[in-house]
């Protein structure tokens, strides 16, 4: 009895792959070959929390943490390397930032988390780089070309996706940045819970938990130790804590002053 009822509500036992899906299982494969390890820092930010709520329209955190880890990263070149294996072992050394930030899109029914790189996001404003991300969450996918040609690839045969797919992070250290970036960020917090752990093929990964009431963020940055150590990754993470607490809380509050002003 219970079977039929349950059958009658129309569960499906067969869910065949979307294209957006299989491109997320040939970036878990890729990522399965990186040596990851994961540190983590508790971050007091308070102060930034109050200035932003105090801003009309509100910066993302991931537009906040994503500026303000590429200000680091732009000071810190051990943080825009990338383990290489071909033609030999070598680290590939980027000569600028570029974040590359999931957002979930809603595609053809389907729930999809998709990468958007943010170029020197360090050199933009705040509000810039909040409204691309909205931008990348809302707009047509027609009018994005990476995520038109990520869709292409996702339809494309098992053996011609997984060799795109390979060829894109091994071939050459600029062909990996311009498709992959230098760093990740990657978190649900909007939706209610942090990721403890992540996989990445990238040599950093910043994914955080929830805020808490007093202000405190665990930051965890997962990184690729055949490129990068602990130590350096440690002493990024307070670098971080401290661009958060002065220059971006600063241009935040200065969001929040020109919206009183108006």
């Amino acid at each position: 009895m219970y079977g039929s009822t349950h059958m009658a509500q129309g569960a499906r036992e067969w869910v065949p792959l979307s294209p957006y899906r299989k491109n997320v299982i040939e970036l878990m494969r890729l990522s399965r070959t990186v040596p990851l390890v994961t540190a983590d820092r508790r971050m007091h930010l308070a102060p930034l929390a109050e200035a932003r709520q105090a801003c009309a329209t509100r910066p993302s955190w991931s537009a906040l943490f994503a500026k303000a880890f590429a200000i680091v990263s732009a000071r810190r070149p051990e943080l825009r390397r990338a383990y290489m294996s071909y033609p030999w072992p070598h680290l590939h050394q980027a000569p600028r930032t570029i974040a590359a930030i999931v957002v979930e899109r809603s595609i053809d029914g389907e729930k999809v988390p998709m990468f958007f790189h943010l170029r020197t996001p360090e050199e933009a404003t705040l509000l810039d780089l909040d409204a691309r991300l909205r931008r990348a969450a809302t707009m047509p996918i027609e009018e994005f070309p990476k995520f038109r040609r990520m869709r292409s690839i996702g339809r494309a045969p098992t053996l011609i996706r997984s060799a795109l797919w390979r060829m894109a992070y091994h071939l050459s250290g600029k062909t990996r940045v311009r498709e992959f970036g230098t760093f990740g960020l990657s978190s649900p917090a909007a939706s209610g819970a942090g990721l403890a752990t992540i996989i990445s093929p990238l040599t950093c990964t910043l994914h955080y938990s929830l805020l808490d009431e007093s202000g405190r963020v665990e930051m965890r940055l997962t990184f690729d130790h055949r490129a990068i150590d602990g130590a350096p990754v440690a002493r990024a993470l307070a670098d971080m804590e401290q661009t958060l607490l002065a220059a971006i809380a600063s241009e935040v509050r200065e969001i929040s002053g020109s919206k009183r002003a108006m």
